[in-house]
């Protein structure tokens, strides 16, 4: 992505053009895209993140001040050379407050949901990589860019707005399977 600005003449100084053909804004998408955890949580460019609906599989995790988490599963189908252990990596599971799913620690789900940028400090105020690239659209120098990046990768982590969760078996399987998929989607799209 791009975060070059063209500034348009004004009276008072520089300003910033923000016309839509200008804004290079990721779009939302409206369907529940399979995710991994790791592409979540390794992503560093927050600009880059999958920014809308998308479904997950994995193992709850409680925490002991009763927070949920979504831990990694070991992949079957992979070998363990390129595969990260069980529960290396996890992800904050935000439950909507009108919304109960069933979140039973150690249990293998399925979850339906968003991806969010959380702020454990302010968790009632969540960015999405989209607010991400639009306030960095309005960054006029390239250093105060980097401060303001630096900023929500320090204080925000990739987090799921949960709306849906159902109990699995074989998780690993399940995930290879949406993995093969995945890879012959993306060789019919090639021709």
């Amino acid at each position: 992505m791009s975060f070059e600005e063209e500034p348009v003449a004004s009276g008072g100084g520089l300003d910033i053009d923000c016309s839509p053909e200008n804004l290079n804004l990721p779009k939302y998408c409206n369907f529940h895209k399979f995710v991994l955890i790791e592409e979540l949580t390794l992503e560093e460019d927050y600009t880059q993140l999958h920014y809308g609906k998308c479904r997950l599989i994995g193992k709850v995790y409680r925490a002991t001040n009763d927070e949920f988490f979504l831990e990694n599963v070991q992949i079957t189908n992979i070998t363990q050379d390129y595969s990260l252990p069980e529960g290396t990596l996890k992800i904050h599971l935000k439950t909507l407050a009108n919304a109960h799913p069933t979140l039973e620690h150690g249990k293998y789900v399925e979850i339906l949901g968003e991806v969010i940028l959380l702020n454990p400090s302010q968790e009632d105020t969540p960015l999405t990589s989209r607010g991400v690239v639009e306030q960095l659209q309005f960054i006029s120098k390239t250093e105060d860019e980097k401060k303001l990046f630096n900023y929500f990768h320090h204080h925000y982590k990739p987090a799921i707005k949960v709306w849906h969760v159902t109990q699995i078996n074989r998780a690993g399987d399940l995930i290879s399977r949406k993995l093969e998929r995945r890879m012959l989607e993306q060789i019919i799209e090639s021709f």
